[in-house]
């Protein structure tokens, strides 16, 4: 419900000063506004920061090394807009953390604060929004005990060690 407000209501936030942005077809992406217009389940506009830099091998050793040259189409998406505030949105980010350092770095040297919001589930209620999720858009067909032991790795609803992480990683002001 928060990416179809955000990206539905781009135009909107605009006018308050606040980029949200939701075109990222120059990249192979997906325009989100157009996603969710059509009515299509989604994990935000900064899904296509996650795609980006997992597609060039950013991880948890080399995030701090990232070459802003292989970035740069997409912070220019992100950043380059008249507004002075930006709203990059995605439950994908969350688990992520390493991502978000590429990503606030840069958003740093560009002059912006960074505030991480995040909107967490219960630990019971966050891993059967995962199960059901990948059940309608991944085909997912095990049970939901075999889900939960499949995605151990990736710390769904361990919320206190990611903020531990970003906070490590200087992720925010």
């Amino acid at each position: 419900y928060i990416q179809n407000c955000l990206c539905q209501n781009d135009t909107k936030f605009a006018s308050l000063g606040v980029h949200v942005p939701v075109d990222f077809t120059s990249l192979g992406g997906y325009n989100y506004k157009n996603l969710s217009l059509d009515g299509k389940v989604f994990p935000g506009n900064g899904a296509a920061i996650f795609e980006r830099l997992s597609s060039i091998g950013v991880d948890r050793r080399n995030a701090g090394s990232v070459d802003k040259k292989s970035v740069e189409d997409l912070f220019s998406i992100i950043f380059d807009a008249p507004e002075d505030n930006v709203i990059i949105s995605s439950e994908l980010l969350f688990y992520y953390p390493h991502y978000v350092e590429v990503v606030s770095s840069h958003a740093r040297e560009l002059g912006y604060n960074i505030k991480i919001v995040a909107y967490v589930d219960s630990f019971e209620r966050s891993i059967l929004n995962s199960y059901l999720q990948n059940i309608k858009n991944h085909q997912y067909k095990d049970d939901i005990s075999s889900f939960f032991l499949s995605n151990n790795g990736i710390h769904y609803a361990r919320y206190e060690k990611i903020f531990s992480e970003l906070s490590h990683r200087n992720c925010y002001d």
